[in-house]
């Protein structure tokens, strides 16, 4: 401020003619010089100055007050709730049925009846040649900042029209070498009309299974062994060809039973319940 009034005072003298021009030369000088100091002394200060490059949530500080720092040292976290990025692999004969903006499910363990919703964002153009997989990006917004960054999630892309399948709790097939199979329960007054394979008169679901062992009258079945062919599965169930739905199936002690075995249903100890998204 000195430099800048004896400036001002040396310009009004030579105006009156009161002083000589190398007198507001030097003046002038003195305080261009104090203009460049100040601006070094801010630039020195706005270096000082941590700024963040993008809005976020700041996490734990890993400095204390006081501490002097070398260039580079992480000082605090900073992450971007929403959106977040989900990424993942899917195998290379899926690469003809993905294209951007196809809609996603994500599922987390900390929220387990809980779905979000995303779009594909980015898409990797190359397949890695190790696991013949590529990468998919996928952008979610992210609602009350639910969901934390870093976590593992299960994703499933919506692609193609919905497909009808007959599926079956994966505990319900029995691997052997000569071919997967099922036990079917056929009530046993019409166990000697049917064949193998074929449909009974009328069929229920696993859930329903479970309400027939609660009532008074317990009823018999006759297990038959059915060989399936499986495809793809999804969490606990499988999809399977060579018996029809609704067809009743055993999910625990195949190993007791053989063909003409007589059963009584009991769903008490492990009762089956059919995912939402499995149903029609």
């Amino acid at each position: 401020k000195l430099s800048k009034s004896n400036f001002e005072r040396a310009l009004n003298l030579r105006k009156k003619n009161l002083n000589s021009r190398q007198d507001l030369d030097n003046t002038r000088t003195r305080y261009e010089i104090s203009q460049a100091q100040v601006a070094q002394e801010q630039a020195v200060i706005a270096k000082k100055t941590i700024r963040a490059p993008f809005s976020g949530v700041l996490g734990i500080r890993q400095v204390n007050l006081g501490q002097y720092l070398q260039p580079g040292s992480t000082i605090v976290n900073l992450e971007q709730l929403s959106p977040l990025y989900v990424d993942f692999t899917l195998p290379q004969s899926d690469a003809p049925r993905i294209q951007a903006d196809q809609q996603t499910e994500i599922r987390v363990n900390a929220f387990p009846r809980r779905e979000f919703l995303g779009r594909i964002s980015a898409i990797d153009p190359a397949v890695d040649p190790r696991s013949r997989t590529f990468r998919v990006q996928a952008t979610l917004d992210n609602y009350r900042d639910q969901l934390k960054p870093g976590m593992y999630a299960d994703v499933r892309v919506i692609a193609g029209k919905p497909q009808s399948h007959t599926v079956v709790p994966v505990t319900a097939i029995s691997y052997s070498l000569y071919g997967d199979s099922v036990y079917v329960l056929t009530p046993e007054k019409q166990a000697g009309q049917s064949k193998i394979g074929a449909p009974p008169a009328r069929t229920v679901t696993p859930p329903a299974a479970a309400r027939s062992s609660g009532s008074p009258k317990k009823a018999i079945y006759i297990a038959r062994q059915v060989y399936v062919k499986t495809g793809e599965s999804r969490g606990n169930w499988i999809a399977v060809t060579g018996i029809p739905p609704g067809t009743i199936v055993v999910t625990a002690g195949q190993i007791k039973l053989h063909n003409g075995s007589r059963v009584v249903i009991n769903n008490r100890e492990n009762p089956v319940k059919v995912p939402k998204e499995l149903t029609p």
